[in-house]
């Protein structure tokens, strides 16, 4: 995947620039503080190469090369987060975009991940269903097949259907392609994204039209994911509920409530109308 790619690069990069160069069984805590520090404008990036680095002085732990590992004493604080949640004005921005710059099937994916949260690797290759019942989109009945990696007991799912709004429906139903498998497909050659990286450079020019037109947020696509599980939190839906959407396991989801829900307005009146204190039907 992209991400891990260009992790990969920077701790490329990070062993090239060293001096001395990193050994692995002469490296101390020193050393690995040193290295790190070429990061500290990037405290995300740092946090991540601190990881890798460390797994990789495990196996070496493992092997018998040295006795201990030298990055588990580097302490690092870890970053605050940077996720920013999309409300429904900005999915509306940016589809709108998509469309305006040539995208069609972007704007599709953009409120296909509204709706159902996938990760954003497994979402570019969404593929229509072959026949009833098969795994991918059946745009007969408007609902998604998949399975399920993850249950609430950790152990292998099976698999579950998610049926989209109306709206969505007939959005998909405009970006079909003849001859072709695949939901979405870029806009300049016709053909489907073969990988994220593709996807993100078009997603830049869509963001970028909309940032231009007014007073908009910088926001990323992967955010889709932890966007949704926020919105239906926000609905009313509960955690494993949220998990049988997204594909998440119950404690992942639980963990990003707690990160990334708003405490605001919308929640608490939703909690008031459940209750029964306030006039409404919860939403």
């Amino acid at each position: 995947m992209a991400g891990y790619r260009l992790l990969a690069k920077d701790i490329e990069a990070l062993v090239e620039t060293a001096t001395p160069k990193p050994d692995a069984v002469r490296l101390t805590r020193d050393d690995v503080s040193q290295m790190l520090r070429a990061f500290d404008d990037r405290p995300t990036t740092k946090w991540h190469i601190r990881k890798a680095m460390r797994l990789v002085m495990d196996q070496a732990v493992a092997k018998g090369w040295r006795l201990d590992n030298p990055v588990i004493g580097v302490k690092l604080k870890m970053p605050t987060s940077t996720v920013r949640i999309w409300e429904q004005a900005d999915v509306d921005a940016h589809a709108w975009a998509a469309v305006w710059v040539g995208q069609p099937w972007v704007a599709a994916l953009i409120l296909t991940e509204w709706e159902i949260g996938q990760r954003l690797t497994d979402c570019v290759l969404l593929t229509r269903a072959l026949r009833p019942g098969a795994v991918g989109y059946d745009a007969s009945c408007g609902m998604f097949r998949f399975h399920q990696s993850k249950t609430a007991d950790g152990e292998g799912g099976g698999y579950v259907t998610i049926q989209v709004s109306e709206y969505l429906r007939e959005v998909l139903a405009g970006c079909l392609v003849k001859g072709s498998p695949y939901l979405f497909h870029d806009g300049a050659t016709g053909r489907p994204f073969a990988d994220v990286d593709r996807l993100s450079h078009v997603f830049e020019e869509v963001r970028a039209l909309v940032l231009a037109s007014g007073n908009w947020r910088h926001l990323v696509l992967r955010a889709l994911r932890h966007s949704c599980v926020v919105q239906l939190a926000r609905a009313g839906c509960t955690v494993p509920e949220i998990a049988s959407i997204t594909g998440h396991s119950i404690q992942t989801v639980a963990k990003m409530l707690t990160v990334y829900l708003p405490r605001d307005s919308v929640v608490a009146l939703n909690a008031q109308r459940k209750r029964g204190l306030v006039a409404g039907e919860a939403s």
